[in-house]
């Protein structure tokens, strides 16, 4: 998966920040360290993710990913990033407003509810 160095994480919005920082503080604590689990692109083992996917509720929203990496970390399979310079797109750095905070929150619940069902899932697999 590709991952924020520090310096590009500080680019994206306050808000933003604070969640996903809180996102990736608990997926670490349950999963042991892994970087910024939540930017951008992913590469993934179709056959597994089929597998994984197979189990997993329809209404995980932005949780999927968290789910997926999840089953993976527990199944052993290689879980890796590349870390680099990602900064935050000029036009989204301003996406700090109420309204856009209370969508990360959302985001938020999302990827918890992910990671928390892909753990359980891996137990019971």
């Amino acid at each position: 998966m590709a991952a924020r160095d520090g310096q590009s994480f500080a680019t994206f919005p306050v808000g933003q920040q604070c969640t996903e920082a809180a996102f990736n503080s608990l997926a670490s604590f349950f999963q042991g360290p892994l970087p910024d689990q939540l930017y951008g692109p992913l590469v993934l083992d179709a056959d597994a993710v089929s597998a994984f996917i197979a189990h997993a509720p329809d209404d995980l929203g932005w949780g999927w990913r968290t789910y997926v990496i999840a089953r993976a970390a527990r199944a052993q399979l290689t879980v890796s990033a590349i870390v680099g310079q990602f900064p935050c797109p000029l036009a989204q750095r301003i996406e700090d407003d109420e309204g856009s905070r209370l969508y990360r929150l959302q985001q938020l619940s999302q990827n918890i509810d992910g990671l928390r069902l892909g753990l359980r899932d891996a137990m019971s697999s």
